[in-house]
């Protein structure tokens, strides 16, 4: 189909198939415009039997959350970051990361990217499926990371606590909106705070050690 705009009224009847027209389908990262080059990826993750590498991390991940309250399907959505694309690929990872409060999983899917610039590899599928996975996992358990221990037991980020109240704040500034973008700034990193006991004592015994109290580093 030519790159036009029946073609991309076409991807929006293909994803817009949820409950009263609401984006349902995993494609929504895919770029529907994206230029021939992506033909060629596709055939790529084709090539190294990607369906097969998807369906083993599957597997290996419901092994290991037999516990787990998440119940979803999984996809592999190739993005195009390269020839002049619209996929900003720092923009794409945030999204997939943080973009919605709502778990991905009441969609039905958990999605996975690989992108365009990226050589297709076995070994790339399999840890962005398993990663997708182990993330909806934990906000199915824990809730959508709020605080600066979430970030750090969800996403691997060592934030301090001046990340944290950001964080905090933006959550809450999020809750009153119905629609739009808010860009939270983590300014400090966690290394400077480990000797408070930040990241394991009980939150209530820091908060009344810290009301009304200036902290120097």
């Amino acid at each position: 189909m030519p790159r036009d705009m029946e073609r991309f009224h076409a991807y929006l009847a293909k994803v817009k198939n949820g409950p009263e027209g609401e984006i349902f389908a995993p494609i929504i990262a895919a770029n529907p415009m994206a230029k021939p080059h992506m033909l060629a990826y596709a055939d790529a993750l084709l090539a190294l039997d990607a369906d097969r590498v998807l369906a083993d991390a599957c597997a290996e991940a419901e092994r290991r959350l037999a516990k787990s309250p998440l119940a979803t399907k999984v996809s592999l959505t190739p993005v195009d970051d390269v020839g002049g694309a619209w996929s900003d690929r720092s923009l794409v990872d945030f999204e997939m990361r943080f973009g919605s409060k709502r778990p991905k999983k009441d969609y039905g899917y958990v999605t996975a990217v690989v992108y365009a610039s990226e050589t297709p590899a076995a070994a790339m599928v399999r840890e962005r499926v398993l990663a997708a996975i182990y993330r909806a996992a934990w906000s199915a358990r824990f809730g959508y990371p709020e605080k600066v221990r979430d970030l750090l037991a969800r996403e691997g980020i060592f934030a301090g606590p001046s990340s944290g109240a950001i964080l905090s704040v933006a959550a809450r500034v999020a809750a009153t909106l119905d629609s739009g973008t808010i860009v939270a700034l983590l300014p400090d990193g966690g290394w400077k705070y480990l000797s408070t006991g930040t990241y394991s004592r009980p939150l209530d015994d820091m908060e009344h050690e810290l009301e009304g109290g200036v902290a120097w580093w």
